[in-house]
């Protein structure tokens, strides 16, 4: 796709390379991708990449060079969930779920905030120098009580608003 479209409320399944490859200031929301070869979203500079969901590529879910916003998706069983290798993305509100890492960060100056990633195979979470992102909160322990009724103290762990979790 041409730098600068919208790819909106599409499906991109079974393709021998990517599920889509989308130039600079592309936006690409509320898609459905999977079982694509070489990975679920390639985009470049200023991408918008917003309320997808991804799953069983053979590459990495989505991967971002610079300035990208990756935010809201849903990322399942792929080599890496969200890969970001340049500068000043946002990766917020992401939930990866099984893929070799969740969120692989190689660039510097990105922004990592309140992710969930479980089950990873490698890593949870791979951040490079120079970046800034909220507490990761380890709940991989198990040993929480079950709740009935109308009230119950909070397992979260943290009272940050910008954190991270890893399951």
């Amino acid at each position: 796709v041409n730098g600068f479209s919208v790819v909106e409320r599409c499906t991109a399944n079974d393709n021998t390379s990517l599920g889509i490859n989308c130039g600079s200031g592309c936006r690409v929301s509320a898609c459905s991708f999977s079982r694509n070869d070489s990975g679920g979203i390639q985009a470049f500079t200023g991408a918008i990449i917003v309320g997808n969901t991804i799953r069983e590529s053979g590459g990495d879910g989505i991967n971002v060079n610079n300035g990208a916003l990756i935010k809201d998706n849903v990322i399942l069983n792929n080599a890496k969930g969200v890969r970001v290798d340049g500068q000043h993305c946002r990766v917020e509100g992401n939930h990866c779920v099984a893929n070799g890492v969740g969120i692989s960060v190689t660039g510097d100056l990105n922004y990592i905030v309140r992710n969930t990633c479980a089950a990873s195979t490698t890593n949870n979470y791979e951040i490079g120098i120079n970046n800034r992102y909220g507490k990761i909160v380890d709940h991989t322990m198990t040993g929480t009580p079950s709740v009935t009724g109308n009230a119950s103290s909070s397992f979260i762990g943290t009272e940050d608003p910008w954190a991270n979790f890893a399951q």
